[in-house]
């Protein structure tokens, strides 16, 4: 009876999917291998305790995610229809790799002095504000242009909502603040709600500890319902989601769990970070930068997000809007109330 098939590592060229293995092992389907040596590789293969997601992953030459090659060619409407259905959608590589080298160098210059330790990283709330520096990026015409494809017409609401993350820890959530009370008091499930939510990854994230997704988890304020999946994206795309859908970023591991709990139960986050720092410097992790901002179209779930906003800017040390910021989006016709200290 014929051996059933099986994965196993073979040494291959460096080019052969490099990314994805580590040492420059590549990828085979073998049918009973006997040859001399064939024992040790499979034992090897074990030791490496490599999992395949086979379910998202295909080996290819230049080691990108099939999944990703698909949505490189979605239309308007099948970008519309699935962050209506799934919660989310990404649109390729909309900055430049000079757009990128500026957005990170300003958030690496920032997070030298000024940082509040959240999930064992660097978090900087109320972006938009803190960093007068952003203004290009919140008024970007192209992603303003993302936003409104999805959103379905031409008026726009920016929320003042903005964070950037560094090296930051993250678990399931939602961002409509379910743990304080909710923003959102009304149908929960409604299809009236259109608050969107940019996240830019400066960084490629082909195989996870990006953004994770439960998807069509929009319609429910459940954690646990929708299926996970785990979006690919290459530094410069930007992704679009509903505030409500359950997501997460990079997900601690044992010993970064451990490190989360010790932090929290002796109230020494900002000791513990440092210590997580060595620790992700140790297994040479490259440091991950993100950004987040949010839009909304005008209508009731708007302007219930807008007054939760409203709220938390006024204990917020960082003071009004920058001037630049509020001249950018006037410009491009996009609504602040928050710029006018107005909540609604």
């Amino acid at each position: 009876m014929p051996r059933r098939p099986r994965l196993v590592l073979l040494h291959g060229n460096e080019n052969h999917a490099g990314s994805l293995f580590p040492d420059r092992y590549s990828l085979a389907e073998h049918a009973g291998d006997h040859t001399p040596g064939s024992r040790f590789r499979r034992s090897c293969a074990r030791r490496r305790r490599i999992r395949l997601r086979t379910d998202i992953w295909h080996a290819r030459p230049d080691g990108v995610c099939s999944s990703y090659r698909a949505q490189q060619g979605e239309t308007s409407d099948e970008r519309a229809r699935k962050i209506e259905q799934d919660g989310y959608v990404v649109f390729r590589q909309v900055l430049t790799a000079t757009e990128l080298g500026r957005l990170r160098d300003t958030l690496t210059r920032h997070f030298e002095q000024h940082y509040e330790i959240e999930g064992l990283g660097l978090h900087q709330p109320n972006a938009a504000f803190a960093i007068p520096e952003l203004d290009w990026l919140i008024a970007h015409p192209a992603i303003l242009d993302s936003f409104r494809e999805v959103l379905g017409g031409d008026r726009l609401v920016f929320t003042g909502n903005c964070d950037a993350h560094m090296n930051m820890l993250s678990w399931w959530h939602k961002d409509t603040s379910e743990s304080r009370g909710s923003c959102f008091r009304g149908d929960y499930g409604s299809p009236d709600c259109r608050v969107y939510r940019a996240g830019i990854y400066l960084q490629d994230h082909l195989t996870g500890q990006g953004l994770s997704v439960r998807r069509g988890s929009h319609y429910t304020r459940s954690l646990t319902e929708g299926p996970v999946e785990t979006v690919a994206t290459r530094a410069g795309d930007l992704i679009l989601f509903d505030i409500r859908l359950t997501h997460a970023g990079q997900m601690a591991d044992p010993i970064e769990t451990l490190l989360l709990r010790l932090g929290r139960r002796l109230r020494r986050e900002r000791e513990v970070a440092a210590i997580k720092a060595r620790y992700q410097a140790f297994l040479g992790k490259p440091k991950k930068l993100s950004v987040f901002f949010t839009y909304g179209v005008p209508g009731s779930y708007t302007d219930e997000y807008l007054r939760f906003e409203y709220l938390a800017k006024q204990a917020s040390p960082y003071g009004g809007a920058p001037l630049p910021l509020v001249e950018r989006l006037t410009a491009m016709g996009v609504e602040f109330p928050l710029g006018n200290n107005d909540p609604a």
